[in-house]
């Protein structure tokens, strides 16, 4: 049931800055700036598309979203129509802004099938109202959200994409609703936002936002319902949704002129070819100049081959990367894969050496694998528990591989059909892999460990930290999942009575067993258990190079670490600084490249004289020289794993 009232038309509505009210500019852009990994349309599409995947009106059977994305371009009287009584405020507050007498290229993205903007209209309920819906906190609420577990973003700022991609900061949106009877409100509704900054017009100061809306006799601001500009907003931004055809349609005005049909459906390949390919989307993406595709499960490998083979990104995937991909997931939902389930001992906590393989499993896997085949590692995990008593909980992830000469790229990873970039940024030399989390706790984590752009994962986005107990087995789970493929492939790789293979210098020796437990490659230590004594094979002591050894300095080999102290003809003086980098070696990439994929450095200083710390981050740390000699001493290293490490004065 809706209102029969006539409702009034929209105009541009700002908000006055109350006495002693701080002024706040948003800098939630500034999260949506690394673009060796996303662009701008790429942006674009990861926001727009997870809202509509999470929007899905599951009640009413609607399993799979439809998003369409249309580039186009209206006449300079479109423009001034929407936006003419904003232009003031637009012109104060940003340079280099389009004039309203040329033409306006713009963006409209739809999503069907889903619930549209549900709940209140009113901007004024009490925090925890039921009646608060996905309108409140997409119009009203930066930096929260009301997505709940299972849901692809939660960070609540997303929504900044829009205002962003647009050369005047804003958006215009009409959304057609699910609305309960209780509420008494419209279904179709016509509104829009305007993010500048703190500014004077008129003599008076204002805050950054401005609506496009009506005002009602609370003197709240809330959409316009009115039919006729509802009708005529659809027509002259060629919108393809009608009234009361239930989703959101989102009209972003003066667009970058390069934004094209062609990148934005490499983005859309790019991005989200696992949620297309799982049946829960379809994409439509349409430009003026004629380019028009769809990319649905049943053809998106066909298309695939008529995209371009331009790259958005440092981190795009070849066309041949894409499709090998692609062709790993469908065998996984075929179920031609060979799925091996792998799981450790410990309750609650995740080590990678607890993952064993029986020697002639190894064989036989290594064998399959030689053979063309792909495995499906099925790797059951324990998921910590949460500050709110919710206890541990046993999940899992899938971990696909396969042997592909030439291959050269890092591993894809995959939280709920949403790629994450930079999950893993070494390469994996000679083989394709793709990881896979499915809905469940293990996912609800992970997401809350990415930032807005969902680019990587991190146990210091603020929505993660305090929420999993204990610390350490929270953290040490994101690690597991990250190093899931290194370390898969290594222990199918391992044959029994062989040293593993080391191309670089500093390797250390296998010592003889002191019945320790190795500490596990991701800074975590697990249950003390004897351990059988490593081959004889295994101890010999392989020497240090000085390639990766300042002249100043001597790197002397312990038990399970190394020492560091200057050497005879070291000319370094107190004040000196000089850093020490360390890693597992690797199949493939840099095993001294900047990441904590194996440990965290500072976590195994056993000893420091004569040196103060500086700064230490991940497989690196920067001393300063207090003191001749100096000696610093690391331990805790895992013995069955080569040993990399450089040192260099940084002065």
């Amino acid at each position: 049931m809706s209102s029969n009232k006539v409702s009034p038309k929209n105009k541009w509505l700002g908000a006055k800055k109350a006495p002693n009210q701080v002024e706040n500019e948003n800098q939630h852009a500034n999260f949506f700036t690394n673009t060796d990994v996303l662009t701008g349309q790429s942006i674009l599409i990861r926001e727009s598309i997870q809202n509509a995947i999470d929007a899905r009106d599951k009640a009413n059977g609607c399993t799979m979203a439809h998003v369409r994305f249309y580039v186009g371009t209206v006449d300079a009287a479109i423009g001034k129509k929407y936006f003419v009584d904003q232009y003031a405020r637009i012109m104060q507050c940003l340079k280099n802004i389009p004039q309203l007498e040329n033409e306006c290229h713009y963006i409209a993205v739809e999503d069907f099938n889903t619930t549209g903007l549900v709940g209140s209209l009113n901007n004024d309920l009490p925090e925890g109202d039921s009646r608060i819906g996905s309108f409140f906190f997409f119009t009203w609420a930066t930096g929260k959200s009301n997505k709940s577990i299972g849901t692809r973003g939660k960070n609540g700022v997303g929504k900044i994409v829009f205002p962003k991609t647009s050369k005047i900061k804003s958006f215009l949106v009409f959304s057609s609703r699910e609305v309960s009877d209780e509420l008494n409100e419209p279904k179709n509704i016509l509104f829009g936002t305007s993010i500048l900054r703190t500014h004077e017009f008129e003599g008076v100061k204002w805050l950054p936002e401005s609506h496009w809306m009506t005002e009602n006799e609370s003197g709240l601001h809330v959409p316009s319902s009115n039919l006729e500009s509802i009708s005529d907003f659809a027509q002259d931004w060629k919108l393809k949704r009608k009234i009361d055809q239930k989703g959101t349609s989102i009209v972003i005005p003066y667009r970058d002129e390069n934004f094209s049909g062609k990148n934005l459906a490499q983005c859309v390949a790019q991005d989200y070819f696992i949620a297309i390919l799982e049946g829960i989307l379809e994409v439509e993406v349409v430009d003026e100049a004629g380019f028009q595709v769809q990319l649905n499960a049943s053809n998106l490998m066909e298309n695939l081959e008529a995209l371009d083979e331009n790259l958005v990104t440092k981190s795009s995937k070849s066309k041949s990367e894409l499709l090998a991909l692609c062709e790993l997931f469908e065998e996984r939902q075929s179920k031609e894969t060979n799925v091996v389930s792998t799981a450790g001992k410990t309750a609650g906590r995740n080590y990678w050496e607890e993952h064993e393989f029986a020697e002639e499993t190894r064989d036989l896997l290594r064998d399959e694998l030689d053979m063309g085949k792909t495995l499906e590692f099925r790797v059951s995990t324990f998921v910590p528990a949460i500050a709110d008593g919710t206890p541990v909980a046993e999940d899992f992830f899938s971990v696909l591989v396969r042997k592909k000469d030439g291959a050269h790229l890092p591993p894809t990873f995959a939280r709920q059909g949403i790629i994450i970039p930079s999950a893993y940024i070494n390469r994996i030399e000679g083989y394709t892999t793709l990881v896979i989390i499915e809905d469940g706790r293990l996912a609800d984590l992970l997401g809350d460990a990415e930032g807005p752009s969902h680019e990587k994962w991190s146990s210091e986005e603020e929505k993660f930290q305090g929420k999993y107990l204990p610390k350490i087995a929270s953290e040490e789970t994101i690690k597991f999942v990250r190093n899931s493929v290194i370390s898969l492939l290594r222990k199918i790789q391992v044959q029994a009575n062989e040293v593993e293979d080391s191309r670089f210098a500093n390797a250390f020796p296998y010592p003889t067993d002191d019945g320790a437990r190795p500490i596990d490659g991701e800074d975590s230590v697990g249950p003390s258990t004897p351990r059988k004594t490593p081959p004889k094979k295994r101890i010999k002591r392989i020497p240090i190079k000085r390639a990766l050894v300042s002249e100043n300095f001597v790197v002397n080999p312990d038990t399970d670490g190394f020492t560091v102290e200057p050497s005879s003809s070291s000319k370094l003086l107190i004040g000196d600084k000089f850093k020490i980098k360390s890693g597992y070696d690797l199949s493939a990439g840099n095993p001294l490249a900047k990441s904590s994929v194996d440990f965290e450095i500072a976590h195994r200083l056993k000893l420091a004289n004569g040196v103060t710390l500086i700064t230490a981050s991940d497989n690196y740390i920067t001393f300063v020289i207090s003191k001749m000699p100096f000696r610093c001493s690391f331990d805790g290293f895992h013995t069955y794993r080569d040993l990399i490490v450089a040192v260099n004065d940084v002065n």
